[in-house]
């Protein structure tokens, strides 16, 4: 009905927000995962499969798909599976961003402070990508399945003989210019300044309601592990301490730092100290895995698990710490022989 009443346009976030809190305890009478998503709902936030349905009741050569679609989504019942996927989603994309430059916040800044080639850079990265890759690939096919999943070959696939929808062209065309222009500041061709300027006019003009969602309280934790760690630089012991520490060692202390203080302020903080650039971004990427804090897309994935699994988040953090390091380790025996 949620859906319906935004679909149509009767219902909004303003509305939908006063809604749930006139209500009473909604746990009372349904699960905790379905209270999260009646509240993901009430914000215009919908499963794929729901969004196929509406989509497929224009086209009635759609509609008995789309409805089995939306019936599968009961056959995954496993919170174990669900966890293990999320985890292998967050060490993917952890490990899949290290191939580029762009790929990651670290990689951005440490390429550009290096000023390394991109070929060189490419290459550097090229081998533990692929042994992410192997990783990750072996650790699904022989974990990745329970005898409550939903099997491939009954899963439903949309029909493309009817055309959706979709996001008009017009809405998608500048952030492709703006995607253009990043790549071109990246590859120092145009300053960055002006593809900043450009992203934040291009933000307010084209898609303002989209900055109401920005997870701004996630953005201050990282903005105080920057203050944090500019703080720690300008302390005379732990200065000297640092550069003790790292000179020589800077893949492992790279590792070991982004532990605690996560990758990218790692990455800021021991920049000042060595000009080991290999070193230092392997590691940081490496040192991606391991803790929740070790980067921002395990925040972000552990945040969403919770939401929808609050029980089940003491489970899911013995389960991507174990993985974590399990991958970590292996990767980092990679790196140093």
């Amino acid at each position: 009905m949620l859906l319906a009443a935004w679909y149509y346009g009767a219902l909004d976030a303003r509305a939908g927000r006063p809604f749930f809190a006139c209500s009473d305890n909604l746990q009372l009478v349904t699960t905790a995962v379905s209270v999260s998503y009646l509240r993901y709902a009430a914000q215009g936030y919908f499963a794929s499969p729901l969004l196929h349905f509406v989509h497929a009741l224009s086209c009635p050569k759609r509609t008995a798909v789309a409805i089995d679609s939306l019936l599968a989504l009961g056959h995954l019942k496993s919170v174990r599976l669900t966890s293990f996927t999320v985890v292998m989603m967050t060490i993917a994309a952890n490990l899949g961003s290290m191939a580029t430059p762009v790929g990651n916040p670290q990689n951005l800044y440490l390429y550009s402070a290096a000023r390394m080639p991109l070929g060189e850079f490419l290459i550097l990265m090229l081998p533990f990508t692929l042994a992410a890759l192997v990783l990750l690939v072996g650790a699904i096919v022989l974990f990745g399945r329970t005898p409550d999943a939903l099997p491939l070959s009954s899963a439903p696939v949309l029909a493309d003989d009817c055309e959706d929808a979709g996001v008009p062209l017009a809405r998608t065309v500048p952030w492709i210019v703006l995607f253009a222009l990043a790549l071109a500041s990246v590859a120092r061709v145009l300053p960055w300044q002006v593809t900043v300027a450009a992203a934040v006019a291009v933000g307010i003009v084209f898609d303002r309601a989209a900055l109401r969602h920005v997870d701004y309280a996630l953005l201050a934790t990282f903005v105080a592990f920057f203050v944090f760690v500019g703080n720690m630089g300008r302390i005379e012991a732990i200065d000297a301490f640092i550069a003790q520490a790292v000179v020589g060692n800077e893949l492992v202390v790279s590792v070991v730092a982004s532990q605690v203080l996560s990758n990218v302020p790692a990455a800021i903080l021991l920049s000042g100290f060595t000009d080991a650039w290999r070193e230092l971004i392997i590691g940081c990427n490496l040192g991606g895995l391991g803790t929740l804090i070790a980067s921002m897309a395990s925040l972000i994935s552990y945040k969403q698990f919770a939401l929808v699994h609050p029980r089940a988040k003491g489970s899911y953090l013995v389960l991507f710490t174990g993985w974590n390091v399990a991958f970590l380790a292996v990767l980092l025996v990679f790196a140093l022989v």
